[in-house]
């Protein structure tokens, strides 16, 4: 971050500047009241970032499974298949578990 002429801040550094003190409490509190203004979207169980990639992997995991796994001779890409398919439903759970475990949080602040 910089302060009007100052020099870029580093993570763990001090500051005594009382312009660079007051600029970040500007910053965290208009930060703050925009949370504020959009905590319905916010908090809201239908809208979080993980939505579109548990709707896309919730999607794709069954055009890949069941049949489709064995469909040729090869059992190379048998195995692949498999093994997306293992990766995917784990990409599920985790995508899941962020999306609840984040609105679990901004809940509870």
């Amino acid at each position: 971050m910089r302060v009007r002429g100052s020099r870029r801040l580093r993570c763990g550094e001090l500051v005594n500047d009382p312009r660079v003190i007051e600029e970040v409490n500007r910053l965290i509190n208009e930060f703050l009241n925009r949370v504020e203004r959009h905590k319905g979207v916010l908090l809201n169980n239908e809208a979080t970032p993980f939505d579109e990639s548990i709707k896309a992997l919730s999607d794709w995991l069954p055009k890949i499974g069941g049949e489709k796994i064995n469909e040729g001779n090869d059992e190379g890409i048998a195995n692949l298949r498999r093994a997306m398919l293992n990766a995917g439903e784990k990409m599920l759970r985790l995508a899941e578990e962020a999306r609840e475990n984040g609105l679990k949080s901004i809940s509870e602040s």
